[in-house]
């Protein structure tokens, strides 16, 4: 059987500027997940699993929002201000 390949995400600055804002937009989901109910947070693990070639970047934004969890008024705050970058 042969060993699993890994696949690194990419570098924010290698990718294209809305990936870059979807990437963003799944770190806040990870920083507030503790807030997110699981079938929202599902739909934000389906959009990020949708294209194989940006999952591991996407992936990898959740996991670092996760990291570094944030209060309910930060995540509030963060989440009025989605889409008006």
């Amino acid at each position: 059987m042969a060993p699993p390949v890994i696949v690194r995400p990419a570098d924010d600055r290698t990718v294209s500027a809305p990936l870059r804002g979807l990437g963003d937009t799944m770190e806040i989901a990870g920083r507030c997940s503790r807030f997110i109910a699981p079938a929202d947070m599902d739909t934000f693990l389906a959009v990020a699993k949708a294209n194989p070639a940006d999952e591991p970047y996407l992936i990898s934004r959740i996991g670092k929002g996760s990291q570094h969890p944030k209060d309910p008024a930060w995540c509030n705050a963060a989440i009025k201000t989605l889409g008006r970058k």
